[in-house]
């Protein structure tokens, strides 16, 4: 998580330098370097919105992980208790252990194999759509804020050419840029998600309400 830390941080310190110039070049009297400065920041915004991007990504990929670990370490061996010392997967199983056919008993093996990998793997699919589902509102909010910022920035551009006053512009701009707060809510809702999945090997289901209401409030922002 450090990792997703130093990078989220290093987004950040980009928008904070677009800010101090968008501020800066609020003066009276526009430099003729303004305009090269305000073209170049286009493409750092640009790669401002790729980190920011990958970070989402990183930070959902560990998300999923720990996913993962619990349905190992949690909810597949307590399905595997009681899968199989239900009465009548006991009964197969029996029945596999004394015969003297290697053909039949490697067929009830291969068939409770695979019906376990079958369950695990719906499992595994339900717990990952909510994480699937705030990761991809994520890209869509930083793709939709990103785009609003590049056109500005264009349109700035085209202003400090003409040494038009950008005022206005500037302060949409800004109030572009401030995707730290927003951005960290919704990352920290990616985590009580995570929670409420993983309470128990019932948590799923016991939670899906409270899931969903997370999600809603997740989309509801974009």
């Amino acid at each position: 998580m450090r990792s997703v830390e130093v990078r989220r941080s290093a987004a950040l310190r980009l928008l904070g330098a677009a800010a101090f110039v968008f501020v800066a070049a609020s003066c009276a009297t526009v430099p003729t370097e303004a305009t090269t400065l305000s073209s170049e920041l286009g493409g750092r915004i640009q790669e401002s919105k790729i980190l920011h991007e990958n970070t989402v990504r990183l930070f959902m990929t560990e998300k999923r992980a720990a996913v993962d670990r619990f349905l190992d370490t949690e909810w597949l061996p307590e399905y595997a208790r009681n899968s199989f010392g239900s009465p009548a997967v006991q009964a197969v199983w029996e029945q596999a252990v004394k015969t003297t056919d290697p053909k039949e008993r490697l067929q009830v093996i291969t068939g409770l194999a695979t019906r376990l990998q079958s369950r695990v793997n719906k499992q595994r699919t339900e717990m990952m759509q909510p994480l699937d589902a705030i990761e991809q509102s994520l890209i869509q909010q930083l793709e939709e804020h990103y785009s609003e910022m590049l056109a500005m920035n264009s349109t700035l551009t085209g202003l400090l050419g003409s040494a038009a006053k950008s005022s206005e512009t500037q302060a949409k701009i800004l109030s572009g840029l401030h995707l730290q707060q927003q951005l960290s809510t919704s990352l920290s809702k990616a985590d009580e998600i995570v929670k409420l999945m993983t309470q128990g090997t019932d948590a799923l289901q016991k939670n899906q309400g409270r899931i969903e209401e997370v999600l809603k409030s997740v989309k509801s922002k974009l």
